[in-house]
């Protein structure tokens, strides 16, 4: 019986670093590596990352790419991860780890402190 058989790339998406109310993008690519359709469902990640398509469906032999986004609010490291629902019965839950950083001033105003000096 022909089954699908997925394959994620990367399985880290990597933002570096992006300025506070800023926005960066990233393409995941899931790969159809058998010979029945891919069904993928994706889950909503936990903000500041965000995810385009809700689900997808790869041909066999195939592949589709995702838009993954981040939009940090706050200055700092963030960490999430993407959850992908599929029906290939060897990996019916796929993890992609998701990372990045706030860029931002400590006053987190948009200003700057005055050091005194001058």
């Amino acid at each position: 019986m022909p089954l699908p058989d997925v394959r994620v790339d990367p399985s880290f998406l990597g933002f570096g670093e992006v300025p506070v109310g800023g926005a960066a993008e990233r393409l995941l690519s899931v790969h159809n590596d058998g010979e029945a359709e891919l069904r993928v469902s994706v889950r909503e990640p936990v903000a500041p990352f965000s995810r385009g398509a809700a689900t997808l469906v790869v041909p066999p032999r195939s592949s589709a790419r995702l838009i993954v986004g981040y939009a940090p609010e706050a200055p700092g490291d963030r960490a999430g991860v993407l959850l992908l629902d599929t029906n290939d019965p060897d990996a019916p839950l796929v993890t992609v780890r998701l990372g990045g950083a706030g860029l931002g001033d400590a006053m987190g105003d948009g200003g700057y402190a005055d050091a005194g000096v001058g």
